[in-house]
């Protein structure tokens, strides 16, 4: 499930909630004051992978390999 970023409009807390992607932008009312205006932040990601390359990326990988844990190319 995915865990989505809020900010209420009222008092400016910033709070997370895991939900369905279908409850997205549902009612996600502020745990702190209990403001139902609210809005969804965009959330920002940072994958590092030390050089190698990470599950889901377009990176590509040798001839021997079949995805997952190949010695040759790390993929």
């Amino acid at each position: 499930m995915p865990l989505y970023e809020y900010v209420c409009e009222d008092c400016r807390h910033e709070f997370e909630e895991l939900r369905p992607m279908d409850r997205a932008d549902g009612d996600a009312p502020c745990p702190d004051c209990g403001s139902r205006r609210t809005r969804r932040k965009l959330s920002l990601c940072n994958a590092q992978s030390g050089g190698k390359s990470v599950p889901g990326t377009n990176s590509s990988s040798c001839s021997s390999c079949s995805g997952g844990t190949c010695s040759t190319c790390g993929h």
